[in-house]
């Protein structure tokens, strides 16, 4: 059996885990073995997935919430189970997002399509809830928050404060999330993966600076938000 380790990240919900990709327990060269590919990319691009569509208002408390599911060999998501949970809504929650997902490309043996397990475990803590409990996912909302002047204007803001560590070589993701008040101002500012060098913080300091976004708007009233943020890093 091969494991693959990976951390998933969800909006303003931490956890972390291993998680395992499972064939059918016989041993192959790398090269005649490949795992099954999400969207084209990674399991980041999985994790960015998850991220957009999971509605975070279904979570209520702390626990442990461990699933599965199978990529067949056509890549479609077959076989979803949670196995652990205690809260059903946030069970019912990941069901609803897994049976989504777009086809995968699937894994491959000696060049054939196979079937694998995917089983991952997601650790929810009472301070990330209740510190988001009344924060609306972008996903649900009538209006989305925004940078004055738009997204463009954003990037150009943090590209103009961000000062990249001079360390030869460094390239990589920072993912971060924050909220947006209704007054327009950002606050709960959290690293959930960064490439080290001090590139989180620095992503931290410079949202610190930034001026008051439109807040978010639903039925017509301004509500709070969470705001993914990803930041590719490169030193020149």
């Amino acid at each position: 059996m091969r494991v693959i380790i990976m951390f998933l990240m969800l909006v303003a919900i931490p956890f972390s885990g291993l998680s395992q990709i499972q064939g059918d327990g016989e041993v192959y060269l790398s090269q005649e073995k490949s795992d099954p590919v999400f969207n084209g990319g990674d399991l980041n691009k999985f994790q960015e997935f998850i991220n957009q569509e999971f509605d975070f208002f279904k979570v209520t408390k702390s626990e442990k919430l461990i699933f599965s599911f199978t990529v067949n060999e056509s890549g479609e998501v077959k076989n979803i189970r949670v196995l652990q949970y205690t809260n059903v809504a946030a069970a019912s929650e990941i069901i609803r997002v897994l049976q989504k997902s777009p086809k995968w490309e699937p894994a491959k043996k000696g060049g054939k399509a196979i079937s694998v397990e995917i089983k991952m475990p997601l650790n929810f803590t009472a301070n990330s809830q209740n510190r988001h409990a009344e924060s609306g996912n972008l996903k649900s909302l009538e209006t989305k928050p925004e940078f004055v002047g738009g997204k463009k204007n954003f990037y150009e803001f943090i590209a103009l404060n961000y000062r990249t560590p001079s360390v030869e070589g460094l390239k990589g993701k920072v993912l971060l999330t924050f909220v947006v008040e209704v007054d327009g101002s950002l606050t709960d500012i959290r690293v959930l993966e960064d490439i080290g060098y001090g590139t989180g913080n620095e992503a931290i300091r410079v949202l610190k600076k930034s001026p008051k976004w439109k807040p978010a708007e639903q039925n017509g009233t301004k509500v709070r938000a969470i705001y993914q943020l990803p930041l590719q890093i490169q030193s020149r």
